[in-house]
C-alpha cells in the first residue's frame, strides 16, 4: 500500500485531497495536523525530518499555507510558506543518491507569486521563493527517483481566504472551489 503525507491536512485544500483519496482504498494517509506540527515553532524542521524517516511515503502534499497581508511578521509567512517546504525537500537533498524509490513531492504555490498585489507584500514574496526552489530542486533531482511539482491556485474558497478577506476588504469574484485543485492534484498520484 502506497502512503501519501499530507501536511496541512487540516485547511482547505488538505481537507479536499484528504476526502478524495479516502475514496480510493489503495492509499495510506498521514495526515499531520498543526497540533502535531507546528511550522511557525523552531522544532518543526526536526518533526518534519522525524515523520518523513518513520513514514518513508511515496507522496508527500504540503497544503500548509498561511496567507498575510503586510501587518503579518516576516518569520511568520515564511516559517510556513517557504521554510517548511524546503525542510521537506532538504531531507531529500541529502538522501538524494540513497534513495531507490519513487517519490513525489507536491508543493501548494501561488498565482500571487508572478502577481504581487500591495497589500501582501510578503505573502507574493514567499511564494516567488518557493516557486524558485522548485525550479532549482526539479534540476537538481534530474536524474533520480524524486520528482518535485507545484500548483499555482488562484484564490480558492476556503476559510484561509475568508479570514484574508477580512483582513484585505478583498473581494475577489475570481475564487475557486479547492475540490477542483485537490482532483488536478490527484491526477499525478497512481
Amino acid at each position: 500500500m502506497r502512503k501519501i503525507i499530507i501536511f496541512g491536512s487540516n485547511g482547505g485544500l488538505g481537507t479536499e485531497i484528504s476526502k478524495l483519496l479516502n475514496l480510493k482504498k489503495k492509499f495510506k494517509l498521514i495526515l499531520p495536523n498543526k497540533k502535531k506540527i507546528d511550522f511557525n515553532k523552531k522544532n518543526s524542521s526536526f518533526k518534519i525530518k522525524k515523520i518523513l524517516q518513520k513514514e518513508n511515503p511515496d507522496y508527500i502534499i504540503n497544503c500548509a499555507g498561511i496567507f498575510g497581508t503586510n501587518k503579518i511578521e516576516y518569520k511568520e509567512i515564511f516559517n510556513v510558506n517557504f521554510r517548511s517546504n524546503w525542510d521537506i525537500a532538504n531531507f531529500y537533498v541529502k538522501k538524494k543518491n540513497k534513495i531507490k524509490k519513487k517519490i513525489l513531492i507536491y508543493f501548494i504555490g501561488s498565482s500571487s507569486f508572478n502577481k504581487p498585489r500591495k497589500n501582501y507584500i510578503l505573502y507574493a514574496a514567499s511564494k516567488s521563493a518557493l516557486n524558485s526552489m522548485c525550479k532549482s530542486l526539479k534540476d537538481y533531482f534530474k536524474n533520480s527517483y524524486i520528482r518535485i511539482m507545484i500548483i499555482h491556485p488562484t484564490a480558492m474558497k476556503t476559510n484561509m481566504r475568508k479570514k484574508f478577506n477580512f483582513l484585505t476588504n478583498s473581494k475577489s469574484k475570481k475564487e475557486i472551489n479547492p475540490k477542483k485543485i485537490a482532483k488536478r492534484i490527484l491526477l499525478n498520484i497512481k
